[in-house]
């Protein structure tokens, strides 16, 4: 068995502050024009901060921004690169959409976004070959016990994004520092009806300027800029661009090869949508166990909610150029669902400022902290994330405070700056940065270590290159696969370990992220034998010696796990072999929950503390 990292994982967050929430204007199209202008754009408040904060983006990674995209009926997609007056450019919504999601996780922001969609989940009954057999609220099915509702019935009511229900009826009319910040545009349910004078969407009180190439990029043509392809460039772009195959990031969920009866009319396999529950979700009471789809489909949504907002990973490899597809053209069977795009190269520079108004202090910390979280988070931008594409470093070059009221008085008319200028260098967003971090450690310290282990992954060097790590799969691959990962027998029935894995003994949850950082995966259940038969060189394969985590703390043992199994009432057992060849250490339940174990991590190593009786442990996690 090799271990591996997801290419995703989660950030939660905590319901909205009261403290920080504003009451939503009731008669104004546009919010902020109402009583408090300090939350508006039309006119400048006191107490409030204006400025422009000035960037710098360096791609740590060949990166794919799009711009147009056609879909042939038979064929790879062809995604365009998106140009600004001729050169390549990372767009503002872009830049604005990435940015928006750190602030929301690190604010106690409600989604902004949440597709409001219904959800899907199937699973095989019995000994009965006939693939997925069980369908959950698909389309036509009338009964209503069978039917999980939509992703919002996993997320907290404060939480889901605003909508008009109805006439007068709004989901909730408090707004989060984010939405002020970003703006938002409210669902309108199907058949609700707007009133004139009902508020309807935000402007926000941030404009973000498309990142355009600097430094000695500037003066590059713009072919300078991609990696060499093997698909013919276009007309709306420069010939001598050559796109690059992607391989997919997952593979659709087959059709049941029989219909299932749970309605009076058979779902349409079209939209079906899986909910991926062991994956997306986690149950309430016991948020590291396994959420086999069976149980999903029974239970009801009470008992589980989403692990948060979703992030991408950044990969240790990028050398190989993992998100290339291997299988041969046209002969791909999958080629429908790929694309063939323009890859930039790594080492492209370009600069963006972002212009504010009416921010409160806290608005302020939010957004600088979005920006740069600390010193070693990367961001994730465009095309192709979870194949290991698109990750960047943001500089933040320098903030400039500008007192907005004072421009516009008289004496200043004529005057050769009428800005009064309040500062202009980076200390003023380090501060902002710094005192957001301790705000979000006291306030919710869940999001702040999730969001920081996953930005920080994989450790960069000076010169941007991310250092030996584990590695990251765009999708979990069985040990036969990863062992032909660079083939294109791994691309063909991605849903293969997923299958696997639902199966009894051989489920691995995805834990929400704790102290021992972002969960370790495995390619099968059962470790695989060493090179050179069953004694080999005293070494398994998995994960490498350069990855072991911490050092042992004082009263630490180090072991491997022998065994982890559920008794007679459901409980989790674990047994560890002493390095030091002690005797068996017994593990309890409640450790094996906490440190997210289960049958997939025999053989894993650990460390533990003993407790009085010498026998058991009386603490636990994974080295």
């Amino acid at each position: 068995m090799t271990d591996f990292r997801n290419s995703y994982h989660f950030v939660p967050r905590k319901p909205p502050m009261a403290s920080h929430l504003k009451q939503l204007p009731d008669n104004q199209k546009d919010y902020g024009l109402g009583e408090d202008i300090a939350e508006g754009h039309a006119a400048y408040a006191p107490g409030t901060q204006s400025g422009r904060i000035r960037c710098q983006v360096t791609l740590e990674c060949p990166t794919v921004i799009g711009g147009k995209r056609t879909s042939p009926t038979t064929g790879y997609s062809i995604v365009e690169p998106f140009l600004f007056k001729g050169l390549p450019a990372l767009p503002a919504s872009s830049l604005k959409g990435m940015l928006s999601s750190v602030a929301e996780s690190v604010a106690r922001a409600p989604y902004r976004v949440l597709d409001d969609s219904k959800l899907t989940v199937a699973y095989q009954t019995g000994n009965r070959n006939l693939g997925f057999t069980f369908i959950r609220h698909a389309k036509g099915d009338r009964n209503e016990a069978n039917k999980i509702g939509s992703v919002h019935d996993y997320v907290a009511p404060d939480s889901r994004p605003l909508a008009i229900l109805a006439p007068g009826k709004v989901t909730r009319s408090m707004v989060n520092p984010v939405e002020a910040m970003f703006g938002f545009v409210r669902d309108v349910a199907k058949g609700a009806a707007v009133n004139k004078g009902t508020v309807v969407s935000a402007a926000g009180k941030l404009r973000v300027s498309h990142a355009l190439p600097s430094g000695d990029w500037a003066a590059k043509p713009a072919e300078d800029y991609f990696l060499a392809g093997d698909h013919p460039g276009g007309a709306t772009y420069p010939v001598q661009v050559r796109l690059v195959r992607l391989k997919e990031q997952g593979q659709p969920m087959k059709e049941p090869k029989t219909a299932p009866q749970h309605g009076n009319s058979p779902p349409e396999y079209k939209n079906l949508r899986s909910a991926t529950p062991n994956f997306y979700f986690v149950e309430k009471s016991t948020p590291n166990t396994y959420i086999a789809k069976k149980d999903f489909g029974t239970k009801t949504p009470s008992d589980y909610q989403t692990q948060g907002g979703k992030f991408y990973l950044h990969h240790p490899d990028t050398q190989s150029q993992p998100w290339k597809t291997a299988a041969p053209a046209p002969a791909d069977a999958g080629a429908g669902r790929k694309a063939a795009v323009a890859v930039m190269k790594a080492g492209i520079t370009f600069d963006f400022h972002i212009d504010f108004d009416n921010l409160s202090p806290h608005e302020l910390n939010i957004l600088c902290y979005a920006l740069r979280p600390s010193p070693r988070f990367r961001h994730k931008i465009g095309l192709g994330r979870g194949l290991g594409l698109g990750s960047i470093r943001i500089d933040i070059q320098d903030m400039t405070l500008v007192d907005r009221t004072s421009r516009y008085l008289a004496q200043n008319v004529w005057a050769d700056d009428p800005r009064s200028t309040a500062g202009s260098d980076t200390t003023l967003a380090e501060a902002c940065v710094k005192a957001h971090d301790t705000w979000l450690n006291a306030n919710d310290p869940g999001a702040r270590q999730a969001l920081l282990a996953i930005g920080e992954t994989h450790r960069f060097d000076d010169a941007g290159r991310a250092l030996l790590e584990l590695p990251v799969l765009w999708v979990p691959l069985t040990e036969g696969k990863f062992q032909a990962r660079a083939t294109a027998a791994a691309e063909s029935d991605s849903f293969a370990w997923f299958a696997k894995n639902d199966k009894p003994g051989a489920q691995q949850p995805l834990p929400p992220i704790g102290a021992n950082g972002v969960p370790i995966l495995g390619t099968d259940v059962a470790p695989v034998a060493p090179p050179g038969g069953a004694g080999g060189n005293g070494q398994t394969r998995g994960r490498p010696a350069q990855d072991r985590g911490p050092a042992l703390e004082p009263s630490e043992k180090a072991g491997r796990l022998k065994s982890c199994k559920k008794d007679g009432r459901g409980a989790w057992l674990a047994v560890v072999i002493p390095d030091d060849s002690s005797g068996e250490v017994s593990v309890d339940n409640a450790l094996c929950l906490r440190a997210g174990l289960n049958r997939a991590r025999e053989n894993a190593r650990v460390a533990y503390r003993l407790k009085l009786d010498g026998r058991s442990a009386k603490s636990l996690r994974l080295i």
